[in-house]
């Protein structure tokens, strides 16, 4: 059962060593001792005695947020009620607030040459963790690039749900628009999205957290906002987190039904938490050419996140190109209003 929910399953010695163990033999395998008399006659320690530091190194804190200190302590509170995030950050011993919030996926399809592709906001690189489960993720966003002789941009909304433990589902109903220099704006609806991320591998226990995000793009209502034929995106997010710091990124190759328009992409964030609402990211990211006569591009972006309250954010991300920058990005930005609940 602990595996089906992603969680890990800990046997504990009983609190007093009354009544007969059913199977001392398979106690005594598992937890070194068949009971606490024996256990500190073996290790020279009482079995209880790491409960009085957790208020200090493994905190505990109860389903509803009341923080207990330790595991005995059933009925004061340490603090005042924590916010989810808040919560989620330390069960995982200093996961960074707010990234599973911004954990969700978006793709930015454009028409122009060397366009990126937006995978968790406001980076264009990804991470593995998936929306909380039952919980929803809303995104009203607006991105673009800009090069020498062109700007795209889209306006839309982002939705995502925590469909079951470890397993998140998206849909992005996107609106865009491009300009070439001396043309006429070109309107239409964007490349619809959907994807599922699904996170199979956790810190706890493999010391990285790893998922695969595959995500659909349906065609464009006019191929000079986006792809004109239908395409899959198949990549592998990785992340690891340091008590304020975190590094993810991963990558991976989208297949289009045009075989001239398949590309790969990489690419690597580190974030830091550096106020209690506010945390900060850079990005190195990397595109193949993704048409013929087109241009590998890579850049280095900023992003910020900001929470306004506890359900909802603001992101912000700029990009500017060092390779090929003139003809595939100039400039590029990403900005959105995040609710979640």
């Amino acid at each position: 059962m602990a595996q089906e929910l992603g969680m890990h399953f800990a046997p504990k010695l009983s609190w007093t060593d009354t009544g007969a163990l059913a199977n001392a033999e398979i106690v005594r395998r598992e937890m070194g001792a068949a009971s606490r008399a024996e256990y500190e006659e073996r290790f020279g320690r009482d079995y209880a005695q790491a409960i009085c530091h957790q208020l200090w190194d493994r905190p505990q804190v109860n389903f509803d947020g009341k923080m207990l200190g330790c595991c005995r302590n059933f009925w004061g509170d340490f603090a005042a009620r924590t916010r989810r995030r808040q919560l989620e950050r330390m069960r995982l011993a200093g996961r960074r607030t707010g990234r599973r919030a911004a954990t969700v996926a978006m793709a930015l399809v454009l028409a122009l040459p060397g366009r990126p592709t937006y995978a968790g906001p406001p980076y264009i690189s990804d991470d593995p963790e998936p929306t909380d489960t039952g919980h929803f993720e809303i995104y009203g966003f607006t991105s673009g690039i800009a090069t020498r002789n062109s700007t795209a941009a889209q306006v839309g909304i982002d939705f995502n749900y925590g469909a079951l433990p470890n397993l998140q589902v998206t849909v992005v109903l996107p609106a865009a628009f491009s300009q070439s220099t001396g043309e006429n704006m070109q309107l239409g609806l964007g490349n619809i999205q959907f994807a599922a991320k699904y996170r199979f591998l956790h810190q706890e226990s493999f010391g990285l957290d790893v998922a695969f995000f595959p995500r659909l793009f349906m065609p464009a209502g006019t191929s000079a906002v986006g792809n004109a034929t239908p395409s899959l995106f198949l990549p592998l997010w990785l992340e690891k987190d340091w008590g304020k710091w975190s590094v993810f990124g991963g990558g991976g190759c989208t297949i289009s039904t045009d075989p001239g328009q398949s590309f790969c992409q990489a690419g690597a964030v580190v974030t830091r938490q550096v106020l209690p609402g506010l945390q900060l990211g850079l990005e190195a990211a990397w595109q193949s050419a993704n048409a013929e006569g087109t241009l590998s591009t890579a850049g280095i972006g900023l992003g910020a996140r900001y929470d306004l309250s506890k359900h909802a954010h603001l992101l912000a991300y700029v990009n500017r190109g060092v390779q090929n920058a003139d003809a595939t990005n100039d400039f590029t930005w990403y900005a959105s209003m995040l609710v979640t609940f």
